[in-house]
């Protein structure tokens, strides 16, 4: 029922602005300066500096330091427009910043997008109309459980919506709601293809690689999901990785030989990673691993499969993490 800020800071200067990317995640925009060294996979990062030659390099703790405020919300369940403190939301999922500072929301209960302005005030975009599938304006469009936002480079804006199994974009103005890839069946059935007749078993959320292309979380099908846009304004959808229908958690290849190719189980959340590559979330095995910029690998970033747990550490432990966001210094 509440929206919250956080605010970076990592050392003497820090500071992130938040920009969606991804199933529930906000990722921070770049900004901190002298913080914690970067860490390759998360966790600590070893000093560049202080040691001789041949000499075993200290590792040094990251610490990153936030403060945590509410920027819109009563914390009541809710659908209502209004001030920071008087507006109500019912389970707000995802967040994108839009280039004049608000933040567009996916509100998933309310079956709508919302707007936030850096004060807090907010309004409905699209959800007065209620539940449904319906393209066109924004007065005239509708939504069902809608769970993430990515930016393409163009500006327009995807949406996953959830429960209708529909991958959808919202025009940069903010005017049009058109529905790209999937919806064909609203059972959980997996199928490639162009546009309307690729069909989705759950999508959670998705994610913008920097040539346009999308990665959609098919959570149902324990798959990713490709999506390309084509010189005559389609999208194709392709699996990438996973097998459809079998949940596994196999570190490998996403083609070839059926043994040995990776397996996903549940995954949730993406985020779009500054190296090119797709860092994603499993619930079905409590872990957070890394599609490779190729595509052609997967690898588990963090966690320890099957083990639900909060330890940090090496051998860290989550218990079904359903977003991802990378902040300033390389961190997940």
């Amino acid at each position: 029922g509440a929206l919250s800020g956080l605010l970076g800071r990592g050392g003497a200067h820090g500071g992130a602005r938040h920009r969606g990317d991804g199933g529930g995640s906000a990722t921070a925009a770049a900004g901190a300066r002298g913080g914690p060294a970067r860490a390759q996979g998360g966790g600590a990062a070893r000093g560049q500096g202080g040691a001789s030659a041949g000499a075993k390099k200290p590792q040094a703790e990251v610490s990153l330091r936030y403060t945590v405020s509410v920027l819109s919300g009563t914390g009541i369940l809710g659908f209502e427009d209004n001030t920071a403190n008087r507006a109500r939301f019912a389970h707000p999922t995802s967040s994108l910043e839009l280039p004049d500072g608000r933040l567009l929301i996916t509100e998933t209960h309310n079956n709508s997008l919302r707007l936030v302005t850096p004060e807090g005030h907010a309004t409905t975009l699209v959800g007065h109309q209620g539940a449904g599938t319906r393209d066109g304006p924004i007065a005239q469009a509708r939504f069902q459980r809608p769970r993430s936002l990515c930016l393409l480079p163009d500006g327009t804006i995807v949406v996953v919506d959830m429960d209708n199994r529909r991958v959808r974009t919202l025009s940069a103005d903010l005017e049009t709601v058109a529905t790209i890839a999937g919806g064909q069946h609203h059972d959980r059935i997996h199928r490639d293809g162009m546009g309307g007749n690729a069909n989705f078993g759950l999508p959670t959320a998705a994610a913008a690689g920097p040539d346009g292309s999308v990665i959609v979380v098919d959570k149902a099908t324990h798959t990713l999901r490709q999506m390309v846009k084509r010189t005559d304004g389609r999208w194709e959808v392709t699996t990438i990785a996973g097998t459809p229908g079998v949940a596994g958690q196999r570190d490998g290849p996403c083609k070839g030989n059926a043994d040995r190719m990776a397996q996903l189980n549940q995954p949730e959340g993406i985020t779009a990673a500054s190296d090119g590559s797709f860092v994603f979330t499993e619930v079905g095995s409590h872990t957070v691993r890394r599609l490779a910029a190729d595509l052609r690998s997967v690898t588990t970033f963090a966690g320890t499969s099957m083990l639900a747990g909060e330890a940090d550490g090496k051998h860290s432990s989550f218990n079904c993490p359903v977003a991802v966001a990378e902040v300033a210094d390389g961190n997940f």
